[in-house]
């Protein structure tokens, strides 16, 4: 328990303005430290082991001393003490420099006579009469000539400046930068007092910047650079040189520079040192540079080229752009040059010279790009080739609302669709590692409660959430399992209700993630999970068996960590599943919507391994679905053809993780996909025929499940991805960053990223989970994504479909009173006849017949299972209206337009059931 004081005295309770003191007894007697301070003026600390202190203290205005008293095992006491102004009391308070012998600009320079007129404040109670004041400094750059002066009778509370300057002249050897302590003792009134205050004064600095050299046959022509690292002015600079053997002839030794200002590089203006030297000889000789008579500059100079840097990289940050790049041997630093454009003009940083190979950049902006270059430099300051261009900005600014805690590891990747129509945009859904769902509105309001929609804690969730309208009720349901040995499997709507029959239990932890499909074509949804046991479930959207009374299609051999993947393999029109064989299966297996297998498959790839996702997309460009996995225990990564052929493999170190899978997207631009593949040494991407692309493998840190959209507006799309190493990269088609990138999180990164334009307004947004308890959501300036999150799509089919959807077809229009309502056929495929997972319908409406639709003639939206629209008091404006419809899929890709029907204003009569065939 903290003992206190039995006793504090401080003695005297009112202090005097100047000096003044203090005896502060304490008892019992023990040691103490006291801690005195006043605003602006004072602030003293000391110690005593008797029990008393006697404390001299100097104060400059009326206030309050504060003291603290403190000895251990003790209460500390706090007090305060009035200091009161009787008798007068003269401080300094301030100069002024006036060097007009010099170069007038009011700053101490070398070799100027400088007057100095000293201002000082009578901060006591009474008239200060009869100041003078004597000025001191010993520092050997200061020469004084006059160090005293008078002041007129100061009023209490007054200033005054001296009626006459003191005087000093400063060395022509003052370095830049340097401070003079002054001390001026003030005599007044019969009394007298002492201050101090400091000076600094300014230099110019020179140094060796480089040199430019050209040679015509044996003349050497030489021109030096001076850079002026000072605060001051540099003028009368030249520079002479001289040879260090009769090899090197000096025909023109003298060059003369400019005025060099603070800060400024300079080359002498058409003028140049000349030298002869035999093309195979060395150019060597001294160069020496003078100020004002005096030299400041001696160098050894020998003319070379160094070797340019090879690599340059840069790399984001919040506030700064980071440059890297590759050393270059034996040279004495590096100089960044900048643009704001890439073909220039660069512009030297005046980064330091050091042999470091990174540099920061914080003098930036958000939004503007910035283009760099690096130059190598000797050590007799020759600068060598500059490096290629790299582009560089800020990272992307966290949208507002943005990012959200959680309370738990999130391992999942999120998914994002339209769970409340009534809020604007779209939600974002996340699985915790601790058994926590979350959805939050796109602005980062929770859609339930705190963001918890529903929670199965302490069982853990692992997988990746599917969305998709499970019971066609038009509304989106959030599916997902867990690692629970029964109840674990969930459908729950948009306000986390579970539907009737959910939770099931299916054998085996879920650790891979659910998809979706319509595999009947009844309009609800069909879930397919792989447990970790290798057991292949099929349940219809109440829970039931779909294949099975179970919904057991396939128990594999081993055990399982990825998500099948639905397409249409065999080009019938119907999705098939296809699963890879288990951790001890040696096929690969696609069924069809039965639970037939679908010949040739299952087809023999490897003995044992398979235990990973496999994705789909049209690689190889003959309108059919391939199908790529990784094999874990080889190593590889496979692709094999619809008819089962293996195309090619490729040896991939350290393939994958928990839901590895390789990406299927259009990197290139040339409309045929690379196979993109993340995994625990690094990353690489192959073209359709298996060569890895230039610029890859990147080994330099591991790389998890990417994604692929456009982040840096430079007409083409990046690889997303996120890495343990706490960074989330964007490679371009070449394996540079993007600019903008890398975005460092907080912890390490386990889960695919996700794109998409989740507000409306017209740009992606970057979405991205972590291990720091957060999640976060970044605005980007873009509009494309190819392989916008985890497995592709909303349903998690691993399905890669750049196709549009198959138009639609108005077959009906009915005028009722004012109104006109028509329909049309339901779109459940795109145009090349594959199932397709629809967004819904644009409706336009124009005067025209032959109109070709834009977003100005757009009149409505309705959704996937709406297939009828009501143009409501249509006729009563008395013109003739035409309507087509679009279709538009999750991704966004538009249909062509449908047929064009049209309703005629009321007095004309017509077939109310006819449209035309435009």
């Amino acid at each position: 328990i903290p003992l206190t004081y039995t006793d504090v005295t401080v003695m005297p309770d009112t202090v005097m303005v100047g000096y003044d003191t203090l005896t502060i007894t304490v008892e019992p007697v023990v040691d103490f430290t006291v801690v005195l301070w006043k605003d602006g003026d004072l602030f003293v600390c000391d110690s005593t082991g008797f029990g008393t202190l006697e404390r001299p203290v100097r104060t400059e205005s009326a206030g309050y001393i504060h003291y603290l008293i403190r000895s251990s095992g003790y209460v500390a006491r706090a007090g305060s003490l009035f200091v009161h102004p009787s008798d007068p009391y003269v401080a300094y308070a301030g100069h002024e420099v006036i060097d007009t012998l010099g170069n007038a600009d009011g700053v101490i320079n070398p070799g100027e006579e400088v007057q100095l007129f000293v201002t000082v404040h009578n901060t006591g109670g009474s008239q200060a009469s009869g100041v003078t004041a004597q000025l001191r400094c010993s520092d050997t750059l200061n020469t004084m000539l006059i160090d005293t002066a008078s002041f007129a009778n100061i009023a209490a509370g007054q200033q005054s400046r001296s009626l006459t300057p003191f005087r000093f002249l400063v060395s022509d050897h003052l370095p830049d930068e340097h401070n003079f302590d002054f001390e001026i003792a003030l005599t007044y009134s019969t009394v007298s007092s002492n201050d101090s205050f400091q000076i600094s004064a300014c230099a110019p600095q020179l140094a060796h910047f480089g040199q430019e050299f050209g040679r015509v046959s044996d003349t050497v022509f030489v021109i030096p650079y001076v850079v002026n690292h000072g605060h001051s002015t540099a003028d009368s600079v030249h520079a002479v040189v001289s040879a260090y053997s009769d090899t090197v002839v000096v025909l023109d030794s003298v060059v003369v520079f400019p005025i060099i200002t603070p800060q400024e590089i300079v080359c002498p203006q058409n003028d140049s040192f000349i030298l002869l030297c035999s093309p195979s000889d060395v150019v060597r000789y001294n160069y020496r540079v003078y100020h004002r008579g005096t030299e400041v500059i001696s160098e050894a100079i020998v003319l070379a080229t160094p070797p340019a840097v090879d690599s340059v990289w840069a790399l984001g940050t919040p506030t700064a752009v980071v440059l890297e790049w590759a050393s270059v041997p034996s040279v004495a630093g590096y100089r960044v040059y900048r643009s704001l454009s890439s073909g220039g003009p660069f512009v030297f940083v005046k980064n330091h010279l050091a042999s470091i190979c990174r540099y920061e950049d914080t003098d930036v902006w958000y939004g503007q790009e910035y283009y760099y270059c690096v130059v190598p430099v000797d050590g007799s300051m020759n600068q060598g080739v500059a490096s290629d261009t790299v582009a560089g900005r800020v990272n992307p600014r966290l949208a507002a609302g943005w990012p959200q805690m959680v309370y738990d590891y999130l391992f999942s990747s999120p998914n994002f669709g339209d769970l409340d129509p009534l809020y604007p945009g779209l939600e974002i859904v996340v699985c915790g590692k601790e058994g926590n769902v979350y959805a939050w509105h796109c602005d980062g309001t929770p859609v339930v409660g705190d963001g918890r929609i529903y929670t199965v804690a302490p069982v853990e969730i692992w997988c990746s959430p599917a969305l998709g309208d499970v019971n066609a009720d038009g509304a989106l349901e959030i599916v997902f399992g867990s690692r629970a040995a029964a109840d674990n499997l969930y459908v729950i709507d948009g306000q986390g209700s579970c539907l009737p029959g959910w939770p099931h239990s299916a054998s085996g932890e879920k650790i891979g993630s659910p998809v979706l499909a319509d595999l009947d074509g009844d309009g609800d949804l069909e879930i397919i999970i792989w447990s970790i046991s290798a057991d292949l479930y099929v349940l219809d959207h109440d829970a039931s068996g779909f294949i099975s009374e179970g919904g057991l299609l396939k128990n594999l051999p081993g055990i399982a960590y990825g998500t099948p993947a639905v397409g249409d393999i065999t080009g019938d029109g119907n999705l098939e599943i296809v699963c890879c064989g288990g951790s001890l299966g040696d096929s690969l297996y696609v069924w069809d919507r039965y639970g037939n297998d679908c010949p040739p498959f299952p087809m023999y790839v490897q003995s044992g391994g398979l235990t990973y996702s496999v994705v789909l997309g049209d690689v190889c460009g003959d309108e059919r679905p391939e199908i790529c996995f990784y094999a874990d225990n080889t190593e590889r990564m496979y692709l094999v053809s619809a008819d089962g052929s293996i195309l090619w493999f490729a040896d991939v170190v350290e393939v994958a993780d928990i839901e590895g899978c390789p990406v299927i997207a259009d990197v290139t631009g040339d409309d045929r996909p690379e196979i993109i593949c993340g995994f625990k040494s690094g990353i690489t991407v192959f073209d359709s025929l298996g060569t890895v692309l230039d610029g890859f493998p990147d080994r330099r840190h591991d790389a998890k499940l990417p994604i692929v959209c456009d982040v840096d507006q430079g007409g083409d799309v990046e690889i997303v991805v996120g890495s343990k190493d706490w960074y989330v990269y964007a490679y371009k088609q070449n394996g540079q960053q993007a600019s903008a990138f890398p975005i460092r999180l907080d912890n390490r990164v386990e889960s695919s990223p996700a794109a998409f334009d989740i507000d409306a307004d017209g740009k992606l947004e970057l979405m991205m989970s972590s291990y720091d308890y957060f999640f976060y959501v970044y605005d980007l300036e873009t509009e494309d994504a190819v392989w916008p999150r985890f497995r592709y799509d909303p349903y998690n089919t691993g399905l890669y479909d750049s196709w549009q959807p198959s138009s639609p077809y108005i077959h009906t229009v009915e005028k009722t009173g004012d109104d006109v309502r028509f329909t049309w056929n339901r779109v459940t495929t795109n145009e090349y006849g594959a199932p397709e997972i629809l967004r819904g319908y644009v409706i336009y409406r124009s005067t025209a017949p032959d109109f070709v639709p834009t977003h100005a003639d757009s009149i409505g939206f309705t959704l996937p299972c709406d297939t009828t629209y009501q143009d409501v008091g249509a006729l009563h404006a008395g013109v003739n209206y035409y309507y087509c419809i679009k279709a538009i899929d999750w991704a966004r890709h538009t249909s062509e337009r449908s047929n064009v029907a049209y309703a005629l204003r009321k007095q004309f009569v017509e077939n109310p059931i006819t449209t035309d065939a435009q």
